[in-house]
């Protein structure tokens, strides 16, 4: 019986510190119109970035411009739409993880990765603060 009880209590650990990243306070999800504004994000802490794009166009967002010593690249996903639709766009979401409190600007560009030196089709800067 008291073996029960320490798998239990074991259990419940796990589960409510796998959840401690999900708390809504912990994770801040911005989209467009987040562009040239700032964000606060807490420490250990992610920053989620959805933007409109569209893969069948060989477009995709790049990212240009973070210090990595306080907001870390995660990756990033394509996320298709929901549609039978050919040549619909779908969602590229970014993740970042608050590693270190400071400042720093967060730039994406939307560029097609065969045109390098081409001009972006669009851009996105937030200013973001670790606290």
């Amino acid at each position: 019986m008291r073996r029960a009880k320490w798998f239990v209590l074991i259990g419940v650990c796990v589960v409510v510190t796998a959840l401690a990243g999900c708390l809504p306070g912990r994770v801040v999800r911005i989209d467009a119109t987040y562009n040239g504004r700032a964000v606060t994000v807490p420490l250990d802490g992610k920053l989620i970035v959805s933007l409109d794009s569209n893969a069948t166009t060989g477009y995709a967002w790049a990212l240009e411009e973070v210090d990595a010593s306080i907001l870390a690249n995660e990756g990033s996903k394509y996320i298709a739409p929901v549609t039978m639709l050919v040549g619909v766009g779908g969602t590229e979401e970014w993740t970042f993880g608050a590693i270190a409190v400071g400042q720093t600007a967060l730039k994406l560009k939307y560029v097609r990765s065969f045109e390098p030196e081409g001009e972006p089709a669009g851009t996105f800067e937030v200013a973001v603060t670790v606290e």
